[in-house]
């Protein structure tokens, strides 16, 4: 009950920045219907990268939301009110789970209007798009609890944007030397970048390569949980070094 409350806590403050709110729901979409217009659908790589894009952006959003609560004081009230540190921030990552999950469905209910992709394709890469933005979120989140202000939160998750766009394998090729081999999962250094493996899942979709997407698949959830483990022991970093900073 604790964390539903939270939930509509951080839906509130969130929808009142209003200019954030439509940033997050309307910048791929828009983006989408500026580059058909003027090409008219010509190159679907770029439309690929828009995909990519869609999802690698939302660690910049919730890095700034999560910064946001932390100078706001929120860690303290937390305490004093005996509620989890973590729950506080889970809520405020689900409200933007679910703000970029709309958004990336705009965008592909556009690809899907201008007959670009077919049902079937989009629904698989929606798939692989909810699982993605949970990976982005936690990243995101776990820089907003380690900086101090929203400020550097700004600096870092536009950084780790950038980092996440260049090693994903969609401006150059990405050496592919395994590191493990897993029964029928080759796994790779560049396996552990989300957006890389978000790639290379789209690629096996548009290659209609069943075996490889629901390997990937499970690469996908089980990388996203990775990050949620990471965010969580950095929440309560975060949380520690906020308590001792204001004693």
């Amino acid at each position: 009950m604790k964390l539903i409350y939270l939930i509509q806590k951080a839906w509130i403050q969130q929808t009142r920045d209003k200019l954030s709110l439509i940033l997050l729901i309307s910048t791929t979409p828009i983006l989408f219907l500026l580059y058909y217009s003027i090409t008219l659908g010509e190159s679907k790589e770029f439309l690929i990268l828009l995909i990519l894009l869609s999802v690698i952006m939302v660690v910049f959003s919730s890095s700034i939301v999560v910064a946001k609560e932390k100078e706001s004081k929120t860690i303290i009230r937390l305490i004093l009110a005996e509620i989890p540190y973590y729950q506080g921030i889970i809520g405020v990552c689900l409200v933007q789970f679910f703000l970029s999950i709309i958004s990336i469905l705009f965008t592909f209910i556009f690809f899907y209007f201008y007959e670009i992709y077919n049902i079937e394709i989009l629904i698989k890469f929606y798939y692989f798009a909810i699982i993605n933005s949970l990976t982005s979120i936690w990243i995101g989140a776990s820089v907003g609890s380690l900086t101090r202000n929203t400020f550097k939160a700004f600096t870092i998750s536009s950084l780790l944007m950038f980092l996440l766009l260049l090693l994903s394998g969609a401006l150059f090729p990405i050496p592919r030397k395994e590191i493990l081999l897993l029964h029928t999962i080759h796994l790779s250094l560049f396996d552990l970048i989300p957006s890389n493996l978000f790639l290379q899942s789209i690629y096996s979709i548009l290659e209609s390569n069943q075996t490889q997407s629901g390997n990937l698949l499970l690469q996908n959830s089980l990388l996203s949980f990775f990050y949620f483990v990471v965010a969580i022991a950095f929440f309560q970093i975060s949380k520690t070094k906020k308590v001792n900073d204001e004693l």
